[in-house]
Parts: C-alpha cells; sequence; structure tokens
C-alpha cells in the first residue's frame, strides 16, 4: 500500500465516524486510494481529499469503498 492516509478531525462526531469506518474497511481488505478512483472513474487525489474527513465524502465513493470491501 502507498503513505499513510491522511484524516482531518471535524467537529462533526458523525462524519469522523463515517470516515474512520471507511478507513478501517479499506485497511481490512487492502483497497488503496487508486483501487477506489478506478471504480469510482476519479483520480486518486480525488478519492484523498474526499476522504481526508473535512467535508462529508460524495455518495458515489462511499458506495465505491462498500461495493469493494
Amino acid at each position: 500500500m502507498g503513505r499513510p492516509r491522511a484524516l482531518i478531525a471535524s467537529g462533526d462526531a458523525a462524519l469522523n465516524e463515517l470516515i474512520r469506518w471507511i478507513h478501517v474497511r479499506l485497511n481490512e481488505v487492502g483497497v488503496s486510494y487508486e483501487d477506489i478512483a478506478r471504480d469510482a472513474y476519479c483520480s486518486r487525489s480525488s478519492v484523498s481529499r474526499a476522504l481526508c474527513g473535512k467535508r462529508l465524502p460524495p455518495w458515489e465513493l462511499v458506495e465505491a469503498v462498500t461495493v469493494r470491501c
């Protein structure tokens, strides 16, 4: 896998929990941001920005994670 994923704690507990859940699932099955980017038809950097925890990620990325995991 690539470098460690950067997480930014937000003031929203539910968002923090969702982002944590996503990263735990990705780590459990060894899925990279590159894998998710391919599934969601976007760039790896878009996935990284969307899943860092600053704001709610687009549903397409959450769905790509759940389908892959």
